[in-house]
Formats: C-alpha cells, structure tokens, sequence
C-alpha cells in the first residue's frame, strides 16, 4: 500500500469559519467541502446491499473529489478485503491509477455491522475526509464523519447531504402532467 504522507491523491480537510476547507495537493486551490449528493448516496447503498446479498460480505467505496469542478465525482473501488462484519483496506495511490489528476480520494463509504455510533466511528480510517457508515442489520442506518486534525468527528447528515433527487424532481414537474 502507499504512504499516505507521499500520496499524491489525498486531500486534508482544514476546519475554516464556514466549514470544513478541502486542501488538495499540487497547485489546486483550497475549496469549501461541497455537499455530498443523495442520488449518489442512494448508488453507494445500493452497490453494498447488492454485494451483501450476494456475497455475504461487506465492501468500501471510496468518495472521490474532482478538485478542478469542486465537486464530488465518480466512487472508486479500491482493494480490499471483505469479510460478513467489515472491511480491511487502506489507501493505494494504484487503485486511482486511472482518475485524471484532479481527482482526489475525499473519504470512503463502507458497509458494516457496527453496533451504535462508537463502533462505526471506530471503522472509520485515519484519512482526512468525509466518512460515511452504513450499518446494514435488522436497523439500517448510516453514520456520516469527518476525519481531519488527526481526529474523528461526528458529522450532521442534514448539512452535509444535498437532496439532488428532490431538486431533480421538482425541476422536472412543469414537464410532467399528473392524470
């Protein structure tokens, strides 16, 4: 795996007076964290479930930034180990091999059987980013962190997630005719 200290894909995530900061390396500019979408959320959940089902395991899915649109992008699989409560992995700037070079890893997604908020904080990697849990058991629900300054902190879903699926529908509306 690599060094995280000489990856060339990962972020830091700085605290700012208006949030949280993405500082990606090389010469790209800081940008605010943007908010994470849900039809994209929905994709991540439905991916894990499938796998889940036919697998009988968990998986990680890692959360990519495109650092020149500011702006969340295509998840990424990276390698792993799945076993029936969790996931083995760590960054490897190989896996992104193939991502433009304003792409960026800016957390990851994984599936679990965590028993409450400790446990999931617990999964959650020591990467800068944003890191969302899915516990999937007979009470589905999902935990959304933030790691940076070396630490875990626990992140309100409610203004981090952008519900692009409602803006897409309402925009839709005027071409729709309910009979």
């Amino acid at each position: 795996m690599s060094n995280p200290t000489t990856s060339t894909r990962l972020i830091s995530i700085q605290s700012s007076p208006t949030g949280m900061l993405v500082v990606p390396p090389h010469s790209f500019e800081p940008f605010p964290l943007p908010q994470f979408p849900v039809s994209q959320t929905l994709w991540l959940d439905q991916m894990t479930r499938l796998f889940a089902r036919s697998r009988q395991r968990c998986m990680c899915i890692s959360l990519m930034l495109d650092a020149g649109w500011t702006k969340w992008t295509r998840p990424q699989i990276p390698t792993q180990r799945c076993s029936h409560d969790g996931v083995c992995w760590s960054h490897d700037d190989a896996d992104y091999a193939d991502r433009g070079a304003s792409i960026f890893l800016g957390g990851s997604y994984q599936s679990a059987t965590a028993r409450g908020l400790d446990e999931a904080a617990a999964l959650v990697p020591q990467l800068d980013g944003i890191h969302l849990i899915n516990v999937q058991d007979k009470d589905p629900r999902m935990y959304a962190f933030a790691y940076f300054e070396g630490r875990v902190h626990a992140v309100d879903a409610s203004q981090f997630f952008i519900d692009d699926v409602a803006f897409s529908l309402e925009q839709s509306l005027p071409h729709l005719t309910l009979v």
